[in-house]
């Protein structure tokens, strides 16, 4: 696949469990994530994309003021359905991360589980600008990533053999992870960066790394499987807190 290849409807293909991990995994990670993050009541958090806000659910429950942005109209009708019976604050709606705003901008910016890199390189960039201008000076992005080296070694053991309904592979020229399903004739491509091609973004957009963890918020360590990265943006003067 061309690296300048992208199909921007895949979404509409592809079974929507593809994109959500179970609601006993929600749960654990959100709590996770509210513990660490959401430091007082109040706090308005980003969350793009959202999916059904089964994570950025539990942000809420611990006092955050949750804004989510999907592709997905379902997605974004069982956010509303999900918070709306929790009696819990937040706001929904259909968009796409290319063109989002956040007026006055969030304190936290929220992106969880392969949330990123969909796009060609000049793409993700642009995207993270938008998301760098959706932060309040002060403000924060969390990001939750594979760290590349797994997701190569995973691809090779267990997809030596394509499964039925999937066959994946990771292009080496391009670092993308690339799955197609079969079934429905669509390849969903996913751009895989490793830290430090995420710190440069980072700073190309106006934020700073300043703090890296792996799965649960443990230490970073590049052979578990997954990156926090927690990045913060730049104040009103041009220095970091």
């Amino acid at each position: 696949m061309k690296e300048n290849i992208v199909n921007d409807m895949w979404y509409k293909e592809v079974s929507e469990d593809q994109w959500l991990f179970s609601e006993e995994r929600a749960r654990e990670e959100g709590t996770e994530a509210a513990e660490f993050l959401i430091t007082r009541p109040g706090m308005t958090v980003f969350d793009c994309p959202c999916g059904d806000a089964r994570v950025s659910y539990y942000l809420a429950k611990k006092g955050a003021k949750v804004t989510g942005v999907d592709l997905n109209p379902h997605f974004v009708e069982k956010a509303r359905e999900r918070f709306g019976k929790a009696g819990l604050e937040g706001s929904f709606r259909i968009g796409d991360i290319r063109d989002i705003s956040y007026p006055g901008g969030c304190d936290l910016y929220f992106s969880w589980f392969n949330s990123f890199g969909y796009f060609t390189d000049e793409e993700n960039r642009k995207v993270m600008k938008k998301i760098s201008d959706c932060i309040k000076p002060g403000g924060r992005l969390v990001m939750e990533n594979p760290i590349p080296a797994q997701v190569i070694s995973i691809l090779n053991k267990k997809y030596e053999e394509n499964h039925a309904d999937t066959e994946r592979s990771y292009d080496s020229e391009y670092k993308r992870m690339n799955i197609h399903y079969p079934n429905q004739n669509v390849t969903v491509s996913i751009r895989i960066y490793d830290r430090n091609e995420y710190i440069e973004m980072f700073e190309a957009s106006g934020l700073k790394l300043i703090g890296s963890y792996s799965e649960h918020f443990t230490p970073y360590d590049e052979n578990k499987m997954r990156m926090i990265l927690i990045a913060e943006k730049e104040s009103a003067s041009g220095s970091f807190s």
